[in-house]
């Protein structure tokens, strides 16, 4: 029973678990139907759009070979009017020269005219002096040359005015052509990407046998590598437009003067342009030109007009993200290329699982570019979105980092391409180490100093990028950025170029005002002219007469010039002579500062033998004294005696120097004695003077003679001094002569510097001489020149009275008139 109940539980556990699971694939079949339903109707949706898109390219295709149509004639049109241009310009060439033969023959006709006419005068004047009568004047001469200037210049403002209205009319008719062409028309950029676009289509499939066979996976990297640098290049280029025309206009000329640097980068987009035109463009063509294109651009710019101008971030952002974008499709395409040579079972490896996830985050960055295009405002007037002031400088380097692991990845595939042409089996595939060592070749190229190895470098680099991508996504997508609905574009400043023009024309009117004063200046300076015409005639007078004394100075200088130089002559021979006596001199002094020396030496030994031959001599005279009477013996030694002092020339010399030293002692006693008995007279009673007996004829005479005795006196007083003070100077050369003292000289030193010279002391006392000389001289000519009144003598008679009144002139010379002094001091 039991049994029987457990098992009917069993099967009624079994029944409700089948009825469960029945409900629920009933329900699953539901769910299932309504997603069928909803995928059919979507999928219908899906049919229509896609045919709506195709109809629209059918559209764009019809449209397109329409412009390109257009586009052939109108530049049919432009190359018939650049032939037209080079003909007008050959037909204007022929009429300049054939002006110029003209305005020859216009010269020439000139010329004969104005000699013409010189005769025509010429002819009047002979025919007035012939006649003797005035003749009709000739019509005025015309002035041909200025009629034909005044002519030339309407000429060329007619020219000119036709030619402004040409190129009036040439800018309108261009206006009008690009008024039918598209936007991409004007823009070498645009052209590149569309026909790069449709020349380089997007691979289905990447696979090892589309790498090696085929070239379309090399050629779509191509074409994504060349969309983000002209994508990296217009956003820079934007921002350029965008600060030109909200800049100042000190900006406006800074760059203006870095234009024709500018212009040379342009090259770098002609030379992708020329090739796609020749149909020669293709994925060999290097791109690192335009790199470095992008480069210098994205470098002048904060230079240039960072500091001043603001950020368009629309046009910024829109343009970074295609050309990010673009830059995601190289990378992807060159991952997928990568893992697809690398050998097969070898694609767990780090190079395998590293291209993988760069395949995974491109494809992630994409999504997310999508969405900031979507996101960001359409009308790009807008230039403020509510982005920092970093959005620049992030978004600069995220481009910088995609476009190192672009460089990175091509530079792996075109390594691991090289190696499987070297293996020679296509099917065989790159080994993995292989392609990591070109993956740490590859790295140390582009990253340099950064490099941290090719997984490291390149996943740091993609995960920069998706990481400012994000942020930049969750911001537009919360609307972050601070913009009014209700104004769809910023008020429009005065473009700096306008406000240039201003300035100019404002300096045009200066440049007026300035021409006024110029005038009144020149005016001015016509009066100071006339003024400075006078002063030149009479500077040109000064200049005759200066002329003239620098003759006369000339003359005069040359006189003086010859003097000084015959004086120069004469007194190099005095030095050389002087010099040379000199040299003499010394040589005679050394030689007797030598002899004295020989002698002072032979004097000390005399002296020596004198002392010790006189105690002998005086020893034997005392002996002989004391003990024997005199006799002849005791006188025979002093003739000995007396015979050697005088044979001996050394005691000759002493005894004469006692003489002359004794002379002198006598010379200073006799002038002590003079001086005792000066000083006695002068201490004694004066002399009682009996009084003078005066005549009547000196009584009624003024008292002149006595005057004139006192001057006689003063003045016989002042010669009697002067004649004793230089006798006694004469006496006291010739008594105390003066040796040089040679044993305190110094050897080597110059004569004109040593003071104890031999020289200089012999010229001192040369001098000294000659004036002494010149005093007596002097002296005597006074005596001789002219007698001179010393004094009158009054000889009364016994009878006291006078002879006559005529005085009688008495001669006296020195001796005579010691003798009367004498006489009469008795």
């Amino acid at each position: 029973m039991l049994s029987s109940v457990t098992m009917v539980e069993t099967i009624n556990f079994a029944y409700g678990f089948q009825v469960d699971a029945c409900l629920g694939a009933e329900e699953m079949v539901q769910n299932l139907t309504d997603s069928k339903l909803s995928l059919e109707d979507k999928v219908k949706e899906l049919e229509e759009a896609v045919n709506d898109l195709e109809a629209i390219h059918d559209m764009d295709d019809i449209l397109l070979e329409g412009n390109r149509e257009l586009e052939i004639e109108l530049r049919e049109d432009v190359d018939l009017a650049n032939a037209a241009a080079r003909e007008s310009q050959r037909e204007k060439e022929a009429a300049l020269e054939t002006l110029a033969d003209r305005e020859q023959t216009i010269a020439k006709f000139r010329e004969l005219v104005q000699r013409l006419q010189e005769h025509n005068q010429e002819l009047q004047q002979q025919l007035e002096t012939v006649s003797s009568r005035p003749v009709s004047a000739l019509p005025e001469m015309l002035d041909f040359k200025k009629m034909f200037a005044e002519t030339k210049a309407h000429t060329r403002a007619i020219d000119l005015e036709l030619r402004r209205i040409d190129v009036q009319q040439s800018n309108q008719h261009v206006q009008y052509l690009a008024a039918y062409m598209p936007e991409s028309f004007m823009a070498r950029g645009d052209i590149l990407l569309s026909q790069v676009r449709d020349k380089f289509p997007e691979v289905e499939k990447i696979d090892r046998a589309a790498i090696i066979r085929g070239h379309t996976v090399e050629q779509f990297t191509f074409k994504s590598r060349l969309s983000h640098f002209i994508y990296a290049l217009q956003a820079t280029l934007h921002q350029f437009l965008f600060g030109l025309n909200s800049c100042s206009p000190e900006g406006l000329l800074k760059v203006g003067a870095n234009f024709p640097e500018m212009a040379i980068q342009e090259k770098a987009v002609d030379v992708f342009v020329e090739l796609l035109r020749k149909d020669q463009l293709d994925e060999n063509v290097p791109t690192e030109a335009l790199e470095k294109c992008v480069g210098y651009f994205s470098y002048m710019y904060p230079l240039l007009l960072g500091s001043e101008t603001r950020i368009n971030q629309t046009h910024l952002l829109g343009d970074t993200a295609r050309a990010l974008s673009a830059a995601c499709d190289s990378i992807r395409t060159d991952a997928l290329a990568v893992r697809a040579l690398i050998q097969i079972g070898q694609e767990g490896g780090d190079m395998g699982l590293l291209m993988q996830h760069l395949v995974t985050a491109t494809e992630t960055i994409q999504q997310q570019l999508k969405v900031i295009r979507r996101r960001i405002p359409q009308d790009r007037n807008i230039a403020q979105l509510g982005f920092s002031e970093e959005l620049p400088n992030i978004l600069q380097q995220c481009s910088q980092h995609a476009a190192k692991i672009m460089k990175t990845l091509q530079m792996l595939i075109r390594a691991a391409m090289q190696q499987v042409a070297l293996s020679g089996d296509p099917d065989q595939g790159v080994p993995h180490d292989k392609v990591k060592e070109f993956a740490h070749v590859a790295s140390d190229h582009v990253y340099e100093q950064d490099d941290r190895g090719p997984v490291e470098s390149l996943k740091t680099s993609v995960s920069f990028v998706l990481g400012e991508v994000a942020t930049l996504t969750q911001a537009v997508q919360e609307a972050e950025f601070d913009i009014n609905p209700n104004i769809t574009a910023e008020e429009k400043s005065t473009s700096p170029i306008f406000l240039r023009a201003q300035a100019v024309k404002k300096e045009l009117e200066e440049t007026k005002n300035l021409k006024r004063k110029l005038e009144m200046k020149e005016s001015d300076i016509k009066e100071l002219r006339v003024l400075m015409k006078l002063k030149q005639e009479e500077l040109s007078e000064m200049t005759i007469r200066k002329e003239l004394a620098e003759k006369k100075f000339g003359s005069v200088n040359k006189d003086y010039e010859l003097g000084v130089e015959k004086l120069q002559r004469k007194l190099d021979d005095s030095q050389q002579l002087l010099k040379r006596k000199e040299k003499e001199f010394e040589e005679t002094m050394d030689h007797l500062q030598a002899d004295i020396d020989s002698l002072e030496s032979e004097r000390g030994e005399l002296k020596e033998k004198l002392k010790n031959y006189s105690k002998k001599v005086l020893i034997e005279g005392l002996a002989k004294t004391a003990g024997l009477s005199p006799g002849p013996a005791s006188f025979s030694g002093m003739p000995k005696l007396a015979s050697a002092v005088r044979d001996s020339p050394l005691l000759i010399n002493e005894i004469k120097s006692l003489r002359l030293a004794l002379k002198r002692l006598q010379d200073e006693k006799t002038q002590l004695q003079a001086k005792l008995m000066q000083n006695q007279l002068a201490n004694l009673r004066p002399l009682t003077v009996p009084k003078k007996i005066v005549s009547v004829k000196d009584a009624t005479e003024p008292r002149v003679a006595d005057e004139k005795q006192d001057k006689n006196r003063d003045n016989l007083n002042i010669l009697s001094k002067e004649a004793s003070v230089l006798l006694k100077e004469i006496h006291d050369d010739l008594a105390s002569p003066k040796v040089l003292d040679l044993s305190n000289r110094v050897l080597g030193m110059t004569t004109g510097l040593d003071y104890t010279a031999p020289a200089n002391h012999r010229l001192r006392e040369q001098t000294r001489r000659l004036e002494l000389q010149k005093r007596v001289e002097a002296l005597q000519a006074l005596k001789e020149s002219h007698p001179t009144v010393i004094g009158e003598l009054t000889i009364p008679l016994l009878d006291n009275t006078f002879e006559g009144s005529t005085p009688v002139p008495l001669h006296l010379n020195a001796s005579s008139l010691q003798q009367l002094q004498r006489a009469l001091a008795y």
